[in-house]
């Protein structure tokens, strides 16, 4: 099938292709959501890497340009979107794809060109090994940056992965300065052994890590979510417990202003039955001197100053009466019916008790007048 010179060969080509193509396709179907944008860069560039590999696996029936060009050419454009996917981890640039197409452009052009002259297996294989390995130095330098942002273990796992295969494409990439120590990797050879096997786990590792990566990335996420949940969780209850501190402050201040409103009321109670009191007592007073009076003067029989007695204990049992009249007026709640009453009638039988209170206190009441309205 691929007209190769021993079946071994082939059985290699076919084990490769399998393993560089059904693991990234796993690793990129298990992730399901996680998929994001960067991810996709990352498997885009993964893509690119299998079409390398189906095209190397076909180089004895494909031109050397298509075969090695074109092939080569996707393991660059792999390493661009690596590149690409990690810094959109640290950075929110935007890329300039212009300019990443130029570069690609004018790789494919020189690397053509050198096949086309015959210098693939020295300097096209030197160009190769020096564009791979200081693309992939910048992605260890940003793995590093995206390890220490997001603490991720299988960071480790693509730094050693790419560490590999800096050594691969490095010694390979040597290997093209010296005549005749080109190193073929499907020579069957210990080092070509060496050097594909390198390749497969490399390309494990890398598929691996990155999967292992987007799933941390997954559960952080899922960490950072969970730790605003019970902030959130957090500042509701201790809201909840301070809107029912509030309830029992505004309860406890509604029964204070309960009893101060009983005070108030007992205060004022204790002020009014002051005054009947003493608008009573002065009467009865009063009357008791009158009754003195009165028997004195009848001993005496002086009946005249005793009619003055009498006329003046009358005055003073009509006095004690207009009083209590205002009293059982101003208490009186069980009437059965309402009746209309003039403000200046009720105030007319406030006013003895307003009078004696102010003469016990030495007030001086100013006299107003009330004008009802009609």
């Amino acid at each position: 099938m691929f007209n190769v010179s021993h079946p071994a060969i082939t059985l290699v080509l076919l084990v490769g292709l399998t393993i560089i193509t059904v693991v990234p396709l796993v690793a990129w179907i298990t992730l399901g959501e996680g998929r994001d944008k960067k991810a996709n860069l990352w498997f885009l560039g993964m893509f690119f890497y299998v079409i390398n590999a189906g095209l190397f696996t076909m180089q004895f029936v494909l031109p050397a340009w298509l075969a090695f060009g074109v092939a080569n050419t996707g393991s660059v454009m792999m390493m661009m979107l690596m590149t690409e996917s990690l810094r959109r981890e640290i950075s929110s640039t935007k890329p300039n794809w212009e300019w990443l197409a130029l570069f690609v452009g004018a790789w494919f052009c020189i690397y053509l060109l050198l096949i086309h002259e015959g210098y693939r297996g020295t300097w096209g294989v030197l160009f190769m090994g020096i564009t791979m390995v200081t693309m992939q130095v910048r992605i260890i330098y940003l793995l590093i940056q995206v390890k220490t942002l997001y603490k991720s273990r299988s960071c480790l796992i693509l730094i050693l992965a790419f560490s590999m295969a800096i050594v691969t494409n490095l010694t390979r990439g040597a290997s093209g300065l010296f005549p005749n120590m080109f190193i073929d990797l499907l020579g069957l050879s210990a080092v070509s052994n060496l050097f594909f096997i390198n390749i497969l786990v490399a390309n494990i590792l890398i598929n691996f890590g990155y999967w292992g990566f987007v799933l941390e990335k997954i559960q952080i996420a899922k960490n950072i979510e969970t730790e605003k949940a019970r902030e959130q969780e957090l500042k509701s209850t201790a809201f909840r417990e301070y809107s029912e501190e509030l309830q029992e402050l505004v309860k406890q201040r509604d029964q204070m202003l309960m009893l101060v409103s009983k005070f108030a009321s007992a205060t004022s109670m204790a002020v009014f039955n002051t005054a009947i009191i003493h608008e009573l007592s002065q009467p009865i007073q009063s009357l008791s001197l009158c009754l003195e009076g009165l028997k004195i003067n009848i001993d005496q029989n002086q009946w005249l100053e005793a009619n003055t007695q009498i006329d003046n204990g009358h005055q003073l049992t009509q006095k004690m009466g207009a009083t209590l009249h205002s009293l059982r007026s101003l208490i009186q709640t069980n009437k059965p019916d309402l009746e209309s009453l003039q403000m200046s009638k009720t105030l007319g039988q406030l006013i003895p008790i307003v009078q004696s209170e102010c003469k016990r206190n030495d007030i001086v009441p100013t006299k107003f007048c009330w004008r009802e309205s009609s």
